[in-house]
């Protein structure tokens, strides 16, 4: 029975989260994930997230997170260049918070 415990234990250990990783969680329970990235483990086995939008959530359990699919991660190089897609400076228009409307900005970092 022992070793039948340490071998879950394992198993739970290789599918739990670390700070830093991107992630897709069901925002407040309501069945919608949505991607952002853990910035803290607590000691219950629960996750901070920061979502993709600036939205954040404490304590989300971890039945709640899953691996982010390739689908919703997000363009990080241009497919014709292999560049970055975006680099500091360039001017941007950007959803504030997933809303429809956009703004004017530029990226910082």
């Amino acid at each position: 029975v022992e070793a039948t415990l340490a071998a879950d234990d394992a198993v739970a250990a290789e599918d739990a989260f670390r700070e830093g990783d991107a992630v897709e969680a069901d925002f407040r329970g309501r069945g919608r994930y949505y991607a952002g990235k853990i910035t803290s483990v607590r000691e219950d086995g629960s996750y901070d997230i920061l979502y993709e939008d600036g939205d954040a959530e404490a304590c989300v359990a971890p039945e709640s997170v899953r691996r982010r699919s390739e689908e919703s991660a997000p363009e990080v190089a241009r497919p014709e260049t292999g560049e970055p897609a975006f680099s500091v400076g360039d001017a941007v228009d950007a959803r504030y918070r997933g809303r429809a409307k956009t703004y004017p900005g530029a990226i910082e970092k």
